[in-house]
């Protein structure tokens, strides 16, 4: 029992099958000391909420006290804001349904007139 078998794994180590890179999540821990809020894993993690709706609470808990609440104050920093759709209009060539800012002919109609130009 003197002698030290360098080749052996050490005991340590000998039941962990990992391979030798790291994947997945590596936490980065680090001390705030202002302007940070604490969010709970039962929200961030929630099953039943989308990523939009979690993004939205994560981002109304880190408000300060008495911030204005409400869809235009919310939406109004978002890049992302959702706009909202063209009207349905009537096409005037053939009478389908299409989405445009004014009413006029549909994509297939103005197609049809480009090639009889």
């Amino acid at each position: 029992m003197d002698t030290q078998h360098l080749s052996a794994r050490s005991r340590a180590t000998a039941g962990d099958r990992r391979p030798a890179t790291p994947s997945g999540v590596i936490h980065v821990n680090t001390r705030h000391t202002n302007r940070y809020t604490v969010i709970g894993n039962h929200l961030a993690q929630h099953r039943e909420m989308s990523l939009v709706a979690i993004g939205l609470a994560v981002h109304i808990q880190s408000l300060p006290a008495g911030a204005k609440i409400g869809i235009k104050f919310l939406a109004a920093p978002a890049r992302e804001a959702v706009r909202r759709p063209d009207p349905l209009q009537n096409c005037d060539g053939c009478d389908r349904a299409f989405r445009a800012p004014q009413p006029g002919e549909c994509h297939d109609c103005r197609s049809d007139l480009q090639e009889a130009a």
